[in-house]
């Protein structure tokens, strides 16, 4: 498994679409279908508080 780097606290980091793909995946891998679907929702609601238009883009704003 891949290590990331923890930055500094309060500083903003900035991750690419394949970066937050890999991330999710990573986090995601052998969780079951109860849970996954759980989770999905969590994501779907904060896509819907922060006003963005994908899970994508609500990913990468929550892991950056």
């Amino acid at each position: 498994m891949e290590t990331l780097p923890i930055p500094a606290p309060g500083l903003r980091v900035s991750l690419d679409a394949l970066e937050t793909s890999r991330l999710v995946s990573a986090f995601l891998s052998g969780r079951n279908e109860q849970t996954l679907r759980a989770y999905r929702q969590d994501l779907e609601d904060f896509r819907g508080f922060v006003g963005v238009l994908t899970l994508d883009e609500a990913a990468g704003l929550l892991l950056g």
